[in-house]
């Protein structure tokens, strides 16, 4: 939002729009927006699953109309023109300024093929987040194996095209060393100069036009809405299966008739605007910290998809077809499994090498983490502790597939 302000803003030459769009990254205007956009996530998530899907469904279609028209924005012009708008933009001579300011103000280069495709898979990550989650709606979709393998293939394949035409279109107008330098003061150096770096932003510079700039906007806005829900998706399913086994309290697995899981996903509410709320006063929520997060969590799933085939040899031989499948003697599932195993490892590794893209690790991250640990295993023990006093032993919930 703030960007398109400012870009609106400096075509039109209105200065107030120019000011909203400075406001909008305050943090009290950044909590005012991230309640109202919970609250519109939570409204999606009440109605009935079919409508919830049809929103991400439209949504998805106007994101790939707003991806069209930067493309073609971006293929449109020569990169002397680029440089001439961009100027016209963001001031006389800003566009030659931008790497020397950025060197002024601590940027150093040092680039290599190596260390730079090492650093790459940190965002690569979040590519293959996105293949990852639809692993939670494994029980809502018809034909699972053959719909999520082809589901998860295809999106990967479809947005590495996407990612490099785009990149490809991008460096012919700017080389990478004046694209860094643009990414560096916006993150490390905000006050040293204005810095836009937004492939939509690019775009607009590119094709100065305030009704294709609309549509993207749109396009983007309602895609993170989207990208919202999911989340609210998986983590309702969460829910659901610590219900299952006797984890959780039943109710937090109550839907209204319409099919919503009303209760879980206001629990997921309050949990959001809770964490909205700390990430004004603490750097530990910043979504970029997330990362590492998210790649430890995922480490315990993966581990034991790598040793279920000799862990429990009859839930292996039950598993669906693309789970015990076998490639001569070694289970497929192992072998992926620890390919993806050694991607995590060197993702907690990366984090810690390269920051400045896989998230400053900010003091108090690690005790926090390990505070959530210790909380899970609490929990799991208490609830052990009374599901084994009303006649219930959890050991014996995993006898069988599906849980009983």
């Amino acid at each position: 939002m703030s960007s398109y302000l400012f870009e609106v803003g400096t075509v039109t030459g209105q200065p107030y729009l120019l000011t909203w769009s400075g406001m909008l990254t305050s943090g009290i205007w950044v909590f005012i927006i991230g309640s109202i956009a919970t609250l519109v996530t939570l409204g999606l998530m009440l109605i009935s699953p079919t409508k919830t899907v049809a929103y991400l469904k439209y949504s998805f279609y106007l994101a790939m109309i707003s991806w069209a028209i930067i493309l073609v924005s971006l293929a449109s012009i020569s990169s002397s023109t680029f440089i001439a708008n961009w100027n016209s933009f963001m001031g006389p001579n800003n566009y030659q300024s931008v790497i020397t300011t950025a060197q002024n103000n601590g940027l150093v280069y040092h680039y290599d093929t190596g260390t730079a495709s090492l650093a790459g898979l940190i965002m690569a990550f979040w590519i293959y987040y996105g293949y990852y989650i639809p692993t939670f709606f494994a029980g809502e979709v018809k034909r699972a194996p053959r719909t999520l393998f082809l589901g998860s293939v295809g999106s990967l394949v479809f947005m590495w095209a996407l990612f490099a035409f785009g990149a490809v279109l991008l460096t012919r107008l700017t080389p990478t060393a004046w694209l860094g330098a643009e990414g560096y003061l916006f993150y490390a150096a905000p006050s040293a100069m204005t810095a836009m770096p937004f492939i939509s932003f690019y775009a607009a510079v590119a094709q100065p036009n305030l009704i294709l700039g609309g549509i993207v906007f749109v396009g983007f806005l309602l895609s993170l809405i989207g990208l919202a829900v999911t989340y609210f998706y998986y983590v309702s399913r969460s829910i659901f299966a610590w219900s299952f086994d006797r984890l959780a309290p039943a109710k937090l697995a109550e839907v209204r008739p319409n099919g919503a899981p009303w209760i879980s996903v206001l629990l997921i509410t309050v949990l959001a605007e809770i964490g909205l709320a700390l990430s004004q006063v603490t750097t530990i929520f910043v979504q970029l910290n997330f990362t590492l997060f998210a790649v430890i969590t995922m480490m315990i799933p993966v581990f034991s998809a790598i040793i279920l085939p000799w862990k429990n040899k009859e839930a292996f031989k039950q598993a669906p077809p693309l789970v015990n499948k076998m490639i001569g003697p070694v289970p497929a599932i192992s072998l992926v499994g620890c390919v993806t195993f050694g991607y995590l490892v060197w993702m907690v590794i990366a984090s810690f090498l390269f920051p400045a893209v896989g998230g400053y690790v900010t003091p108090g991250v690690i005790e926090f983490f390990l505070s959530v640990v210790i909380a899970g295993v609490v929990v799991f023990y208490a609830a052990k502790t009374v599901r084994s006093k009303e006649g219930l032993e959890l050991k014996y919930i995993y006898s069988s597939i599906p849980p009983e």
